[in-house]
């Protein structure tokens, strides 16, 4: 893979945004302050050639670019290079500087390290590392925490928890805690709390869970299950053995309510 090339001094776009200027000295409009204290680092030739695009670009085309300069270095939406090159090439700080928050308007995933998913209003999923940052937890008002793994810790955050001790693995048994988590899920919802789903990276056991609650509680069809929980976390991938429970889970929720 190619390497980013060092070419002029850094440049502290977030500065020119806040006096009302771009990198290019055309006037611009910034509407995030997250991290206004940031300076861009060295950017390569085609890391540029996104930034000397128009300020008034849309998100989606900005997207597109971006996805475009680094295809040869990224795995999108579901790998740390994509993220940290993203960063590096001070792209990321582009999309702030104009006002579009590509990490919500596009793929609320892309800045997704650290970062809880919304389900439904009450139901979050997200990988180890994020589950367990106790500021993430507090920010999201989260009050019950289910660890789909054997290996992945708890938050140290004061939570109900609940650990699944299963591996991402074909052959596990996930189908006989469905209803157990599903329930606690829906017991937290009821009393008004929230819960957070998680396993090591967010893909796989923790997504067969959210998709089993949906269909339990929200009388969701499989199809329409994967698909919001997809919504949320656009990696979710559960493994071919989880996705053949889930069919069978759905085949007795069907049976249970009576329906053919």
């Amino acid at each position: 893979m190619a390497a980013l090339g060092p070419t002029a001094a850094p440049v502290n776009l977030a500065a020119r945004a806040r006096s009302g200027q771009s990198s290019q000295g055309h006037a611009e409009t910034r509407t995030d302050q997250t991290r206004p204290d940031l300076h861009l680092p060295p950017t390569s030739v085609k890391a540029r050639a996104v930034l000397r695009r128009p300020a008034g670009l849309k998100s989606e085309d900005l997207y597109t670019s971006v996805r475009e300069a680094f295809k040869d270095r990224s795995v999108l939406c579901s790998s740390h290079c994509w993220y940290f090159n993203i960063w590096k090439s001070s792209v990321f700080l582009k999309v702030f500087s104009c006002g579009l928050d590509l990490r919500r308007s596009v793929c609320p995933n892309l800045a997704g390290m650290l970062q809880l998913c919304k389900v439904t209003r009450s139901l979050f999923i997200s990988n180890s590392r994020s589950a367990c940052n106790d500021e993430l937890i507090q920010q999201e008002a989260v009050t019950l925490c289910i660890n789909v793994s054997k290996q992945q810790p708890f938050p140290s955050a004061k939570v109900t928890k609940l650990q699944i001790p299963v591996y991402d693995d074909p052959n596990e048994d996930l189908y006989s805690h469905f209803d157990r988590c599903a329930d606690a899920i829906q017991k937290e919802a009821n009393r008004g709390g929230r819960s957070v789903v998680y396993c090591k990276n967010g893909r796989s056991r923790s997504a067969t869970i959210c998709i089993a609650y949906l269909m339990k509680h929200r009388r969701l069809t499989l199809t329409e299950a994967l698909q919001r929980v997809k919504t949320a976390r656009h990696v979710i991938d559960p493994n071919p053995g989880f996705m053949a429970q889930l069919q069978r889970y759905e085949e007795e929720l069907k049976k249970r309510r009576g329906e053919s």
